[in-house]
């Protein structure tokens, strides 16, 4: 066979090879973060703790994204990116299993916490692994074709492991009666599914030639330091755009899953665990996908100036669909899920926003940096998003609470306007 070997991968038949691997590890890689923050908030609300006590645990969760740039650097020095893919996935496993066991003690919150902790930090390593990973399995014309398929294969995890496992919960409280035999399961299904791709990975991810760099240690802070300020100048409006678009709809995510589940007596919907994972799991990651790929198209077509106006409105107005919800009370299934198809749909258009101007900044020379100190830096927004939310909600009440995040989008109109009229660099 005469075929054309780039790093140690021969290119010829890529297709069919590149695929085999490529989408499992996607659907691998968002396993933790849906863990994380849709499964355990959940499960955290059927043990009876507070919204700001869940808000606190999801904001803690965001630590390790914002420490990105320095489990980068780990990865990068230390060992192939195929082994730390290996390797985080395995502990995945162990930590979620462990997390299932411990349910029942009397100590299951700290463990619960700082498996959590755990597992994003893992996810983070996994994350960063797999981008290196792909990089040296592929050649360019192939990354630039997968995006858009990365993404939906990704955000398809929320449907497998949000909605499976809260479906199989809710069902067996009805029939047990118990909550932590019910979510010990849920977990046990994570952690299987997890096991199946890792078998999967081991037998069928490819071998590149993969050379570990061990940079001196004491050369770090100096590095970060530079290329962080090379980075704020070269791209300052463009930080300042993901922190201002990413900040309302942190604070938006992180309450709607406890809106849909709270009692009415808290001003909630009042569904059950097998109703979220239709409204949030099914519809909401499905209309999610639709409003992507439609704003993906509408970028390659118009651009991101000409789009950064009504990716704006798309992204802030629908929230309003909340306040209705907030004050109706509704208990129609059909009309919740109709106000999530709608705002998730526009969440979807919006947010490739967020998408090109990561993707923007990632196209400089020091690629794979700018785009960890992207996240990072968005990790930070949602982390303050996170930290303020469930406090803010539990003081006004949901009504109220939704108002403000409404209101807090006036700024990403804001910053739409400047980008609209061309008072920034040229995207």
């Amino acid at each position: 066979m005469n075929d054309k070997i780039i790093n140690g991968i021969p290119i010829a038949g890529w297709r069919k090879s590149n695929w085999l691997w490529s989408l499992p590890l996607y659907l691998a890689c968002g396993v933790p973060y849906v863990t994380v923050f849709f499964t355990a908030i959940v499960f955290f609300n059927r043990m009876g703790l507070s919204n700001s006590a869940i808000s606190f645990v999801s904001a803690l969760c965001f630590l390790p994204i914002a420490l990105r740039p320095l489990l980068e650097r780990v990865v990068v020095w230390y060992g192939t990116k195929r082994r730390w893919i290996i390797l985080t996935e395995l502990a995945v496993i162990v930590a979620v299993e462990i997390l299932a066991l411990a349910l029942y003690s009397r100590f299951w919150l700290p463990i619960s916490v700082f498996l959590l902790v755990a597992i994003v930090t893992a996810g983070e390593i996994h994350s960063v692994a797999i981008k290196y990973f792909y990089r040296l399995s592929t050649v360019r014309r192939q990354r630039r074709a997968s995006i858009i398929i990365r993404t939906v294969i990704c955000l398809m995890s929320i449907a497998v492991l949000f909605a499976l496992p809260a479906m199989v919960a809710g069902n067996l409280e009805v029939i047990n009666r118990t909550i932590q035999s019910s979510w010990t399961a849920a977990f046990h299904i994570v952690s299987a599914i997890m096991l199946v791709l890792l078998i999967f990975h081991i037998v069928f991810l490819p071998h590149p030639v993969d050379m570990p760099s061990h940079s001196a240690w004491k050369s770090l802070q100096f590095r970060l330091k530079a290329r962080i300020n090379l980075l704020a100048r070269q791209n300052n409006m463009l930080l300042v755009a993901l922190f201002v678009f990413i900040l309302p709809e942190s604070m938006f995510s992180r309450v709607v899953p406890l809106f849909l589940i709270d009692p009415g007596s808290n001003g909630g919907l009042s569904l059950s665990p097998q109703e979220i994972a239709l409204v949030l799991g099914t519809v909401g990651t499905f209309s999610l996908i639709i409003g992507i790929i439609l704003g993906a198209r509408a970028i390659r077509i118009q651009g991101l100036r000409r789009s950064f106006w009504p990716m704006a409105l798309a992204i802030t107005l629908p929230k309003a669909l909340y306040i209705y919800l907030s004050y109706s009370f509704t208990s129609s299934l059909w009309l919740i899920n109709s106000c999530m198809f709608v705002e998730q749909l526009c969440l979807g258009f919006g947010i490739m926003v967020y998408t090109t101007i990561v993707f923007e900044i990632s196209s400089s020379s020091r690629a794979m940096f700018s785009h960890s100190f992207a996240i990072s830096l968005i990790a930070f927004s949602i982390f303050l998003g996170s930290l303020i939310a469930g406090i803010l909600e539990e003081y006004i009440g949901y009504r109220q609470f939704f108002i403000i995040v409404t209101l807090l989008g006036l700024p990403v109109l804001a910053a739409a306007h400047v980008f609209y009229s061309g008072k920034t660099n040229r995207l």
